[in-house]
């Protein structure tokens, strides 16, 4: 993970992730065993709930009220606080990995793509990596649909999405940043569906209410992606940031409001 940058301290300490914080623990520590030889300790790692998110962990398929956790640590068996019961990691990862595999597989559309992300939430924890990617599959089919619903499920995953990133990964991060981006883009959406039912001259509550969030959003999103690197690739979603907020300021003063970054 990696600490904002600003406001910096004397001494503060600067953190770098050798790897995805999207990946379940076994994954993490595999790849950093095999690749860079060491076992990490670092607060999440240790953490057997994942600082809260329970990541990694399964519902307990005895009990179904709690979750089975790595009190022992990586590499050894997981256990339910509730009932006791124990599977081994591999058989934790393995369940996952092929549940990951069935939604990359049948989420072949957005009905699907929803299926099976309330398969998932019945399933593992509501913040699990199987969740979250089953809930970027259904950004991924809902990405060009604007009816009421499907805004109001594309806003959701997007809050809950960034509010587990940041969580797993605080700080001022690209991967914060183009979340903020894309949730932004939500926002605008909504807005000009609004706009194009509405026939009132005064702007509603509810559509200065998007102007804003929209805005309040792209400006966090910009803060952020203007600390990559000049020559860095992903230069690309700040330029589409900025497009994106100039267009809401001209949405602003179509409807005569005054939004808060202004």
């Amino acid at each position: 993970m990696r600490e904002p940058p600003c406001p910096s301290k004397r001494a503060q300490p600067l953190l770098f992730s050798y790897l995805p914080p999207s990946d379940p623990l076994w994954r993490r520590q595999g790849d950093l065993t095999s690749l860079y030889y060491f076992r990490c300790n670092c607060e999440r790692c240790i953490d057997h709930t994942e600082l809260g998110t329970y990541f990694s962990s399964p519902l307990c398929p005895q009990c179904s009220g709690g979750f089975l956790e790595p009190y022992e640590g990586g590499g050894r068996p997981w256990s339910c606080p509730e009932c006791g019961e124990e599977q081994p990691e591999e058989e934790v990862a393995r369940q996952a990995e092929e549940y990951v595999k069935r939604i990359q597989e049948e989420s072949t559309d957005m009905e699907a793509a929803l299926q099976m992300l309330t398969d998932a939430a019945n399933t593992f924890h509501t913040n699990h990596f199987v969740w979250l990617t089953a809930a970027q599959m259904v950004l991924h089919h809902l990405q060009d649909s604007t009816t009421p619903h499907t805004l109001s499920v594309r806003r959701d995953l997007w809050q809950r999405i960034i509010g587990l990133y940041q969580r797993l990964e605080p700080g001022a991060t690209r991967r914060k940043g183009v979340s903020l981006f894309n949730a932004a883009l939500v926002e605008k959406e909504a807005v000009e569906v609004q706009m194009a039912a509405s026939e009132k001259k005064v702007p509603s509550k509810g559509l200065e209410e998007g102007l804003n969030r929209a805005v309040t959003m792209l400006d966090a999103s910009i803060k952020i992606l203007e600390l990559e690197p000049p020559a860095s690739t992903e230069l690309r979603w700040l330029e589409a940031a900025r497009k994106v907020r100039e267009h809401m300021f001209d949405l602003i003063a179509t409807t005569g409001g005054v939004a808060v970054g202004q």
